[in-house]
């Protein structure tokens, strides 16, 4: 794996995840929740399908009983929508994205 730059491989793989590091550190911090009908949506601005993806994921990863949980992202408005049923939908988002910065924070220090 090359790159036609000058930073090198490992450097560009630690910055991409010290990146998705504070920006799930961000999300974690500012949860804020709105219900529709019985589930309930995390609204998150200037988010993607990556962040998405990891959350999701890792939660169905670390709680197979979850009700229900899905993504969606609104590419125009740049906007990630995370819907989730279940009794405690914070503790998972928060459980779910400590583990996931706990990996990417393990890969970081093997490169």
């Amino acid at each position: 794996f090359e790159t036609n730059g000058c930073m090198n491989c490992d450097t560009i793989i630690k910055q991409a995840c010290g990146n998705i590091i504070e920006r799930l550190n961000y999300i974690s911090n500012n949860l804020n929740f709105n219900s529709l009908g019985n589930t309930q949506v995390l609204k998150i601005i200037n988010e993607d399908d990556t962040t998405g993806n990891i959350i999701m994921q890792t939660a169905v990863e670390l709680f197979s009983n979850i009700s229900f949980i899905t993504y969606r992202v609104d590419s125009v408005d740049r906007t990630l929508m995370i819907e989730i049923r279940d009794d405690n939908p914070e503790n998972i988002i928060k459980v779910a994205i400590k583990h996931a910065i706990d990996v990417l924070m393990s890969l970081i220090q093997t490169i």
